[in-house]
């Protein structure tokens, strides 16, 4: 069939595209050549829409492509793919003036407020390497006099950082800073965020303890200091903060603040400042639940498993439990048995404190009782105990209520290593499907 071709012959003008991606497909370059020439000679004659000779081009390479999203622009086609191709295409065959040329005549096209047209043509610089180019395209958007989007900071920062250029985004995120005169508490924490997220938690760090100097008692300035310390491993700096902004914060959220701070510095693996935090948590809301819970998860990270099986039994004998399934309200001082009992299982795998471990499991399940987030640690904390023929009575009092909590249990029994009655228990899960 292609040796009996003959282009010249072709009047269907919407079967060249395909027929000149299957010949380069075969790697038959002089009928390619062939196809493309035809196609094109009849895009001229205005035989072809400019549509379909955008997307013709977006399947080409660069020096076919460019022809095109030429021809398709100068037919009438004035979207943003049709430019943006042509710049792409200009870009991947060596020509950056040709580029820069398309480009200014793309923007000037645009309305002075199509940002997104501005960002469209900037992400594809980027993603052909010219980056700095790119950056420019959006901070004249800026230039021009448009008010900063505190969203458009990221994306320009990345570019920026990609760039090179990391004083010109700390020249930018001062500049919005002064731009922004009706919120500068928010202004600042956006900035601090933004030289975050581009590397710069040194240059962040500076800008949020200037924001610090003019509010400082704001609990999400404070937040925002917090975070970056944290970043820095600055200990004695995440000390003073946190404390600080444990003052600061209302006592409506005092419980959720202290609890994600003393997480957050418990995450960073800074466990002797998470453990002064928490002291100083529970000295001001003594008695807390989830702070208690808190404490325990420093405890464990600290391998202090004595000290942490004691914070987590005061937990459940003084907190009580969220009912099962609800999620944590906004200043409520319950807990969840997961907060509980996950990090009780983490000492049960150590194989520490079997007996304590299924003492406190039993002080949660007299709260809980009959539910499987409760009644499976514990069984699990006496089967750890050696204490299987109890651990069976546990099992056979929860399915009494739950038939269909076979699985469950079998999953108990597998972990102890009692695989026959894990088994069983698969199976009698089995029949209930």
């Amino acid at each position: 069939f292609y040796d009996r071709l003959h282009v010249t012959e072709i009047q269907n003008v919407d079967v060249l595209p395909e027929l000149a991606r299957r010949l380069a497909m075969r790697g038959d370059d002089a009928r390619f050549g062939e196809v493309v020439a035809r196609y094109l000679a009849l895009a001229l004659d205005k035989a072809v829409q400019p549509a379909k000779l955008v997307a013709f081009a977006d399947q080409m390479p660069p020096a076919i492509a460019a022809e095109a999203y030429q021809l398709a622009i100068d037919a009438g086609d004035r979207t943003p793919r049709a430019f943006v191709g042509w710049v792409r295409a200009l870009v991947r065959m060596g020509d950056d003036d040709g580029a820069d040329r398309v480009a200014n005549r793309f923007l000037g096209d645009r309305p002075r407020r199509d940002a997104r047209a501005t960002d469209d043509l900037a992400k594809a610089l980027a993603d052909e390497g010219r980056v700095s180019r790119a950056a420019e395209l959006i901070l004249g958007r800026f230039t021009d006099g448009e008010r900063m989007d505190p969203n458009a900071l990221g994306p320009l920062g990345e570019l920026l950082r990609r760039a090179g250029r990391d004083a010109d985004l700390v020249a930018l995120v001062e500049r919005y800073i002064a731009a922004d005169g009706r919120n500068p508490q928010r202004s600042y924490q956006v900035g601090a965020q933004r030289l975050v997220e581009a590397g710069l938690v040194k240059a962040a760090d500076e800008l949020v303890t200037r924001g610090l100097e003019l509010r400082p008692r704001d609990p999400a300035m404070l937040s925002s200091a917090l975070s970056i310390a944290i970043l820095r491993r600055d200990r004695l700096r995440v000390d003073g903060l946190a404390k600080r902004l444990f003052q600061a914060t209302p006592a409506g959220s005092a419980v959720d603040v202290f609890e994600r701070v003393i997480g957050d510095v418990r995450a960073a693996a800074m466990p002797d400042v998470a453990l002064t935090l928490a002291d100083e948590a529970l000295a001001r809301m003594p008695g807390t639940s989830r702070l208690l819970a808190a404490r325990g998860r420093v405890h464990l990270l600290a391998g202090r498993h004595d000290m942490a099986l004691q914070d987590f039994a005061d937990a459940v004998a003084r907190g009580g439990f969220m009912s099962a399934g609800a999620l944590p309200s906004p200043g409520t001082v319950a807990v969840s048995p997961r907060e509980l009992l996950g990090p009780l299982e983490t000492l049960m795998l150590q194989a520490r404190h079997a007996d304590e471990l299924a003492l406190v499991e039993a002080r949660a399940m007299a709260q809980a009782p009959g539910r499987a987030d409760v009644v499976i640690p514990y069984g699990k904390a006496l089967l750890m105990a050696g204490k299987a023929d109890e651990a069976e009575q546990v099992f056979a009092r929860f399915l009494a209520d739950n038939d269909r909590g076979h699985a469950t249990v079998a999953e108990a029994w597998f972990a102890a290593g009692a695989w026959r009655r894990a088994l069983d228990h698969w199976a009698k899960g089995m029949d209930q499907v």
